[in-house]
């Protein structure tokens, strides 16, 4: 099922699904709707994905896998909470440039907002996408998009 559908019908079961890796699994019983998830290696899939951050996360935050030949289209980054450091950057890239996909000048993490690029990168191997978030803050939260051609 693609991640970005407008609406999803929720199975009514007893207990909860067995979820698979970095999914997080909806599902409904008679006392309300319920999620269960768990952790490991996200490889990112054809649709794209949606990763939310905060000031208290520990930078680099892993985004997820790129497939080799996988070209990283649109990428969005919305600043929900404005990051109270005036010095704070926020990018996005690999282990190797930590800007390749999103640069810290197309964005103002001080500022509430949706910032978008078209990277139109294409990843030759199998390569780790990280969130790089600089500086020391108490407050700032927001979701980056990110969408695959």
């Amino acid at each position: 099922m693609p991640k970005f559908m407008k609406s999803i019908q929720i199975p009514m079961v007893l207990n909860a699904p067995a979820p698979i890796d970095n999914n997080v699994i909806i599902y409904g019983n008679e006392s309300g709707i319920n999620q269960a998830s768990v952790g490991g290696n996200k490889n990112l899939d054809l649709a794209g994905d949606i990763v939310n951050f905060s000031f208290s996360d520990i930078s680099p935050i892993f985004i997820g896998k790129s497939q080799p030949n996988l070209s990283i289209g649109e990428i969005n980054i919305e600043i929900l909470t404005p990051f109270n450091n005036l010095l704070t950057t926020i990018s996005i890239g690999d282990s190797l440039n930590n800007s390749r996909l999103f640069d810290i000048g197309s964005n103002d993490p001080n500022s509430v907002g949706k910032y978008s690029c078209n990277s139109d990168y294409r990843y030759t191997v199998e390569t780790d996408i990280y969130l790089y978030i600089n500086g020391v803050n108490t407050s700032g939260n927001g979701t980056v998009e990110i969408y695959f051609e």
